[in-house]
């Protein structure tokens, strides 16, 4: 059973002042942290690359070639389900999915208007089909959110690598070509809650780019997004998110969802922009279905377990690819993989056994709790969440616990608490209807602001290696 606080216990100290106030993120971003678990799905002509001929000379990721032109003309993709794709998501607690629609390619996962360089130039749903408009629809059915990935800094039918063209005469008209694409995904499709630049943009080669994501998709969080991610008129207010530095879905510590130039690693506490960070990861070691398959690439499940403890239990957003194969369908070993890790974190946190709710708390203050669970706990986890409308001010923090009526003992030490953060404690002997407390040690609280802890929720976890199994 669960049992609420029992007491407040306030023990005033003198807080460090700081100068700077932490920044401050907007409703979009915080909805974004809020659901925690994201889907990324990779499926464009680098999931038909091949090392065999009479594939192009155009070099896919890893090795292999992309399929050339005449082979593109034939592909029918029989098994291509965006209802399946989302359901996949939704099977493992993503809240959200975002569609590669271009990566690195230039082949479009919509009949752009640009070229015919796109998936009207197979012979999916006879030359008619539109990748993105299923998608947009497949998660409106299953109640995720719908994110877009597009790739500006390459586009190999084009000439394009690392944002430049190979023929710098050239570097016009495909700015112009990419705003217009970029306009057709943004004006066409949606609502979109994500967009995401694959490396970025350049605001000194591509311009526009900016400025027109925040002219038709002014709330959307914007991934590597840095230079326009501050609103034009409050730049207090953004919409940035930023890419954590890998793609093993480990988000280091201390986690702060602040930073001055939204780049890699840990972020800065005091840093002038808001801009959460997001950790991606695979389920197969890589990211195209292209490369040799064998059952031995899948992930186990406690390694995703651990992935989800590295990220969203670090204050980041878990975001798992998606792989589709050449068919355009998931196949099943993937679908009963991704179910299963959706299994073992309900698994994992299935034994709540206190909780403690909305609290103001300020330097040197306790939160007290207790439990009268009867079975003797040795290994816990310690959900922390920050109340976060007033930026992430919590810095050094500990946890700690004690027999009933016994002397509280430190158990663990924090720094940085933002959205989310999970940590593991095994006691040095098994409690039983131990008394527990959560003390802020220092903060980045101006005077006057409020510093809230958002909830702590304690889990039993004796046994669930099990669930992981």
């Amino acid at each position: 059973s669960v049992f609420g606080l029992l007491c407040l216990c306030l023990a005033w100290s003198h807080s460090h002042v700081h100068q700077r106030r932490v920044a401050i993120p907007t409703q979009s971003q915080l909805e974004w942290q809020d659901s925690e678990v994201g889907a990324m799905i990779t499926w464009n002509v680098q999931t038909l690359c091949s090392t065999k001929s009479p594939h192009s000379k155009q070099h896919c990721q890893d090795g292999g070639y992309a399929p050339t032109w005449d082979e593109l003309q034939t592909q029918t993709f029989p098994d291509l389900d965006t209802d399946q794709w989302v359901r996949v998501a939704k099977s493992f607690g993503a809240r959200y999915a975002v569609l590669t629609a271009d990566h690195f390619s230039g082949f479009t996962l919509w009949p752009t208007k640009t070229y015919n360089y796109s998936i009207a130039s197979t012979r999916w749903k006879n030359g008619g089909g539109d990748v993105v408009k299923d998608f947009v629809a497949s998660c409106k059915k299953y109640g995720l959110k719908a994110g877009v990935f597009y790739s500006v800094h390459n586009n190999w039918h084009e000439d394009v690598y690392n944002f430049h063209t190979k023929d710098p005469a050239k570097q016009a008209a495909y700015n112009k070509l990419a705003d217009a694409q970029l306009t057709e995904l943004l004006t066409e499709y949606g609502p979109w809650s994500e967009v995401w630049f694959d490396a970025g943009v350049e605001n000194n080669v591509n311009p526009a780019i900016g400025k027109i994501v925040r002219k038709y998709a002014p709330t959307a969080v914007c991934h590597s997004c840095e230079g326009f991610t501050q609103d034009v008129h409050n730049a207090s207010k953004g919409y940035g998110l930023r890419w954590i530095g890998n793609e093993a879905g480990v988000m280091p510590l201390p986690s702060w969802g602040a930073d001055d130039n939204c780049g890699t690693g840990s972020g800065n506490p005091l840093g002038s922009k808001y801009c959460p960070p997001s950790a991606d990861t695979v389920l197969r070691w890589h990211w195209w279905w292209w490369r040799s398959q064998s059952r031995k690439d899948i992930k186990p499940t406690w390694h995703l377990v651990n992935n989800y403890l590295t990220s969203v239990g670090r204050a980041s957003n878990l975001i798992l690819n998606i792989g589709p194969n050449s068919t355009g369908g998931v196949p099943e070993s993937d679908m009963k993989a991704y179910k299963k890790f959706g299994q073992a974190l309900q698994c994992v946190f299935s034994k709540p056994i206190a909780h403690v709710g909305h609290n103001v708390v300020t330097t040197g203050n306790t939160v007290t709790w207790t439990t009268n669970s009867t079975t003797a706990l040795r290994n816990v986890s310690f959900v922390v969440m920050e109340e976060l409308s007033d930026g992430q001010l919590m810095n050094e923090w500990s946890l700690w616990a004690s027999t009933a009526g016994g002397t509280l003992q430190k158990v663990f030490n924090g720094t940085g608490v933002g959205h989310k953060r999970i940590v593991s404690v095994v006691f040095p002997h098994p409690l039983k209807q131990p008394r527990l407390a959560f003390k802020l040690d220092s903060s980045f609280a101006l005077v006057g602001q409020q510093i809230q802890l958002r909830s702590i929720t304690m889990y039993d976890w004796d046994g669930t290696v099990e669930c992981t199994k």
